[in-house]
């Protein structure tokens, strides 16, 4: 590898503490199920959003309907599914 030219701060504009390595989980397994279906639920929000946003009686007006799911209940219907 190539030597970098100068000090690391001058090669981008990232605020780097000493916190920034610190993870935000706990050292728990990865949950692979939930890590996918929370990957394709994220990705399909917009669309589900832009055509509830066009059934619309004034788009103006419109605000998204929001679904809270507990955990439990997801592990759940995961389970139920998977048992079927």
């Amino acid at each position: 590898m190539p030597a970098p030219d100068g000090a690391i701060e001058g090669c981008h504009d990232a605020d780097i503490t000493p916190d920034t390595i610190i993870p935000a989980w706990y050292g728990e397994r990865l949950d692979l199920d939930y890590a996918i279906y929370t990957c394709f639920a994220n990705a399909r929000t917009p669309q589900e959003r832009q055509e509830q946003r066009e059934q619309a009686e004034d788009p103006e007006l419109f605000r998204p309907r929001v679904w809270v799911v507990e955990m439990a209940d997801w592990i759940r219907g995961i389970q139920e599914r998977t048992a079927a």
